[in-house]
């Protein structure tokens, strides 16, 4: 319902992609003055654009403010052909670890070891880890943060398979063009991720952790800059998450799931606004921190 429209403005903006915050800065400044701040992003509809456009065997679907280290590409690439030749599985979705790395970390690590080294110091921790643990802990990262055999290689390869699953779990995955597509009734923030992993793990999916292959996110994530419409929005997919499972286990003739555990959504926004508004700074920061638009990119 919003066609594209002439823009009057006619300067040409010459973006460097070595600082995004002053190339969005410009691209925001066009905004029709009109428009409301706060919208839903259709994450999992451009997923699977993205993914359907991709002419690939497998695709690797990464927020966009997640970086891989050097020559991710072709060290997936590689051990995807060694796989494809010698064991071929089009039902495994192979795992890629994710960290959040400080803000004081100046360089972003080239590899494992340098990652490993900033786990140590702390500069490094798990992603989500304090925000929301289940995000990435069925990944079982304690037995990824090994030394590598061989500290030198820089062949990817499977390290361990993960045995077991936990309900909203959402590893970041490398999946093969015949797994299922993201569901796309989820619009805004939750389940957007979780939902096709639960469908993947439903269909008999094998996760597999890769040794060597991370991605890595700058900033310790809380929730202090939060929008409320957050928690809003994770309510309302809550709903369409109880609906998608009936849909899925009646599709594969699973038995009827329970209603998910835990104080409703709605419950929980509430208390969280009573506790912020016990301080006049705390309500003004819930008016007028907005909340972050969350982008996808697919890569190889």
């Amino acid at each position: 319902t919003r066609p594209p429209r002439t823009s009057p403005h006619y300067e040409v903006y010459r973006l460097n992609c070595a600082e995004p915050e002053e190339a969005n800065k410009a691209l925001m400044a066009l905004r029709d003055k009109m428009e409301a701040r706060e919208r839903r992003y259709p994450q999992n509809l451009m997923r699977n654009l993205a993914r359907r456009t991709c002419p690939c065997d497998y695709t690797l679907s990464v927020d966009i403010d997640m970086l891989t280290p050097p020559y991710m590409a072709e060290n997936m690439t590689g051990f995807l052909d060694s796989v494809k030749a010698t064991a071929p599985c089009w039902k495994c979705a192979y795992v890629i670890p994710v960290y959040e790395l400080q803000d004081s970390v100046a360089y972003l690590p080239n590899d494992k070891m340098d990652l490993l080294r900033l786990i140590l110091k702390k500069q490094a921790r798990r992603y989500h880890e304090k925000v929301y643990a289940k995000n990435q802990g069925n990944s079982k990262l304690e037995n990824w943060e090994v030394e590598p055999l061989n500290a030198s290689a820089t062949e990817y390869r499977v390290l361990y398979n993960i045995t077991t699953y936990e309900e909203f779990w959402e590893p970041i995955l490398v999946l093969p063009f015949t797994a299922p597509l993201f569901d796309e009734r989820f619009v805004g923030y939750g389940f957007t991720r979780s939902s096709q992993v639960y469908e993947l793990h439903r269909r008999g999916y094998k996760f597999q952790v890769l040794d060597r292959a991370f991605l890595t996110h700058k900033g310790f994530q809380t929730t202090t800059n939060y929008s409320t419409l957050r928690y809003a929005q994770i309510e309302i997919n809550k709903v369409r998450y109880q609906m998608f499972k009936r849909e899925l286990h009646a599709q594969l003739g699973l038995q009827m799931p329970t209603q998910s555990k835990g104080a409703p959504l709605r419950q929980k926004l509430t208390s969280l606004l009573a506790k912020r508004s016990q301080s006049p700074r705390s309500r003004l920061a819930i008016k007028t921190v907005p909340a972050k638009k969350q982008l996808v990119g697919v890569g190889k």
